[in-house]
């Protein structure tokens, strides 16, 4: 498993559900973690490493990952937040969404076990963000043209000046 390019079509079609008996969901696991590791994520969904089925892994609540198979969103607050979010997929750029506060939500875990639970924060964010790659949703859709092409001229600023300090070595 690697990371696909931005404009991969895998990233832009929501997936299909994950049936444990078809794949080895803790090598599933393994990997995308470690991919998120080294990427220094927090979360990443199946379609932004090629694999089109509804599973994601994100930093759970002691820092270690957990792989969420075939999620459900139950609920979502009323009350939302903005934040900065930046996304494996589109390196260098960054976007102030608003989400949910709080979202109750259930999946099944590589063991196969059924878990329900609210969250808040970061996790709500993050699984939100992961859940929406799952549609085929990327975190653009949720910002402006304007606003999109702000970052994007950001990001180019970033880029030629990591690629002039790599010249100059």
């Amino acid at each position: 498993m690697q990371l696909v390019a931005e404009n991969d079509p895998v990233l832009h079609q929501p997936t299909k559900p994950f049936v444990f008996s078809e794949h080895n969901a803790d090598k599933i696991v393994n990997e995308m973690a470690q991919i998120m590791f080294e990427e220094h994520g927090i979360g990443l969904a199946g379609p932004q490493v090629g694999f089109p089925y509804s599973v994601f892994v994100m930093k759970w609540m002691d820092d270690s990952a957990i792989g969420i198979f075939n999620p459900v969103i139950t609920k979502l607050d009323e009350n939302t937040e903005k934040f900065t979010e930046g996304c494996l997929s589109f390196p260098y750029i960054a976007l102030n969404i608003t989400r949910p506060s709080t979202c109750t939500v259930s999946f099944t875990t590589s063991e196969e076990k059924i878990i329900s639970a609210e969250l808040t924060g970061i996790h709500a964010r993050c699984f939100l963000h992961e859940y929406d790659h799952l549609q085929g949703i990327n975190f653009q859709k949720h910002v402006s043209n304007l606003q999109l092409d702000i970052a994007k001229r950001k990001r180019n600023k970033i880029l030629k000046k990591i690629k002039r300090h790599a010249n100059n070595k």
